[in-house]
């Protein structure tokens, strides 16, 4: 049964990112289910303002009615609070979610400056003896090059 082999390091990077993206996601779908709560809390409070302005004493509602859209509007007021507190909560996470995500960043792009530093110099060292061994001939600085160019490309990487 053959296995393929991944450095732990790469399965580590992929499951984190399937699990922010996972979040992500999740978060997102919290935020339009919210979205569209706080909709229809607007629409159920419109209708009730309607129902308590009616003016005409022919439609208007019976007092204990009237006692009950108050109390439809209080509710309403007090969901459209918590909507608010609950979307406030999901900014945060999300927030935080995205925070992580910028530090994964900031550490991958640490190794690549470090890398940049670090390996230009013997590639230099490197190409400057090709150059030289491909203007003069085909391996005439061939013995030489082998010898000497491994001393510089160490010199300079330290």
């Amino acid at each position: 049964m053959p296995t393929t082999l991944r450095p732990p390091l790469v399965s580590n990077v992929t499951k984190k990112t399937q699990d922010l993206r996972w979040l992500i996601e999740r978060i997102g779908q919290k935020a339009d289910f919210l979205t569209a709560i706080r909709e229809s809390l607007v629409s159920i409070s419109r209708l009730v303002a309607y129902h308590s302005a009616l003016e005409n004493p022919e439609r208007r509602p019976a007092k204990d009615v009237r006692q009950r859209i108050k109390l439809l509007q209080r509710d309403a007021a007090s969901l459209g609070d918590h909507a608010a507190f609950l979307s406030g909560k999901i900014n945060f996470v999300l927030d935080a979610t995205l925070g992580l995500i910028n530090l994964e960043q900031n550490q991958i792009i640490k190794i690549f400056s470090v890398a940049a530093v670090v390996f230009p110099p013997p590639t230099l060292v490197a190409s400057i003896y090709g150059n030289l061994g491909m203007q003069r001939g085909k391996g005439l600085l061939a013995q030489q090059g082998d010898r000497n160019v491994p001393g510089p490309m160490a010199l300079v990487a330290a």
